[in-house]
């Protein structure tokens, strides 16, 4: 029987997550997803592979 998460990242890193908007900017070389079954998740991929992500429900912000 899985353990449940202890937190929300946790939850998002263990689950697939449906994308409901993914879109390459050409100007400025980004990638932006829009994911999760609340749209509540979203990811910005910069063109020098740096990235983040936020969960605004839960006010989370976090960036590699």
């Amino acid at each position: 029987m899985p353990v449940p998460p202890t937190n929300y990242t946790s939850a998002i890193a263990n689950e697939y997550q449906s994308i409901h908007v993914f879109r390459y900017n050409q100007n400025i070389k980004t990638v932006f997803i829009l994911a999760g079954l609340t749209e509540s998740l979203e990811i910005l991929i910069f063109y020098d592979s740096q990235w983040k992500f936020n969960v605004p429900i839960v006010g989370c912000v976090s960036e590699a």
